[in-house]
């Protein structure tokens, strides 16, 4: 379950910024490597890219796409017109 959730947060965290790969699978490489490999896809390409990394590189990954989204959400909410009016909710 907490790799599903991990997936799904490291696929949103690349779906929002189109430079970016997004994330369509994961497996473990090995149990001695400790690496987590997840087949990655760039966007606008139809070639897969694996990419390996650690556990905690991936957490790492993880936490900056959340830092990046609660930023977005954050100006989003305090965002005003030139003419004073506030964006947000």
């Amino acid at each position: 379950m907490r790799i599903l959730m991990m997936a799904a947060a490291t696929a949103t965290l690349l779906a929002a910024c189109a430079s970016e790969p997004a994330t369509d699978g994961t497996k473990v490489a090995s149990a001695e490597s400790g690496k987590i490999c997840k087949s990655t896809t760039a966007t606008g390409s139809n070639m897969p890219t694996r990419v390996c990394s650690t556990k905690a590189e991936w957490d790492k990954l993880d936490k900056q796409g959340q830092r990046g989204v609660d930023d977005f959400e954050s100006a989003k909410e305090t965002a005003t017109t030139p003419g004073g009016v506030l964006l947000g909710n």
